[in-house]
């Protein structure tokens, strides 16, 4: 038997895949980074704030609504000036919150314009 002949070895380089592979990782990538970007973007402020007719609106709702609770301070936290972002704010008094005190769900009893009067309301207001 003769010496036999070897071939080289073809293999491919990182090089070769890299290219292919940051490219399909960028596209799946990219509608996860979108929302997000989205997101930030979409991050919403009080429509109403500076709104004198919904102010009042605002205070009306707040004292009809709130007061039992967050002017007394053994039942609730004073919120004049809250520091919570609208959304937050939202969410709390939509779904309600349970923490060492615990705020009741309004959403049934609320609409979001009406949280968005008082939280208008509660944001013209000066701190106590």
């Amino acid at each position: 038997m003769g010496p036999v002949e070897r071939q080289p070895a073809r293999f491919l380089s990182a090089a070769s895949f890299a290219g292919p592979f940051v490219l399909a990782m960028a596209m799946l990538a990219a509608p996860l980074a979108a929302p997000v970007a989205h997101a930030d973007e979409a991050e919403r402020t009080n429509p109403l704030l500076g709104d004198e007719q919904a102010i009042h609106e605002g205070g009306r709702l707040f004292r009809k609504r709130c007061t039992g609770c967050h002017w007394n301070p053994l039942r609730g936290p004073r919120i004049f000036q809250t520091k919570r972002p609208y959304e937050k704010f939202l969410d709390i008094v939509t779904n309600g919150k349970k923490s060492q005190r615990t705020m009741p769900p309004f959403g049934s009893i609320l609409s979001t314009d009406d949280i968005s009067q008082i939280h208008a309301y509660l944001m013209s207001r000066e701190r106590p």
